[in-house]
């Protein structure tokens, strides 16, 4: 019983620390794993770590647009903020 729930103690405490940092260091396999609100939440954090207007709507938009397809397009390990990269 101890092994079982030093086990689940562990995972969870895994899964709390990996929701921790969302930003632009989120891979896109983490990210497309994600639900909605915390895809939101990595999006609006990585436009504040870049400068960028993290409350307009559209600027929101069109970067959640451009990670959606820079994911779809790219390894799981390529970083969500690898999208500024020309």
């Amino acid at each position: 019983m101890r092994s079982v729930l030093f086990v689940v103690l562990i995972s969870a405490v895994a899964l709390l620390a990996a929701c921790g940092t969302k930003d632009g260091s989120t891979t896109c396999g983490d990210w497309l794993n994600m639900d909605s609100g915390d895809q939101h939440t990595a999006v609006q954090n990585m436009l504040q770590d870049k400068g960028q207007n993290a409350n307009s709507e559209t600027t929101y938009l069109t970067t959640l647009g451009s990670v959606k397809l820079f994911c779809a397009l790219h390894p799981s390990s390529d970083t969500i903020d690898q999208i500024y990269q020309g």
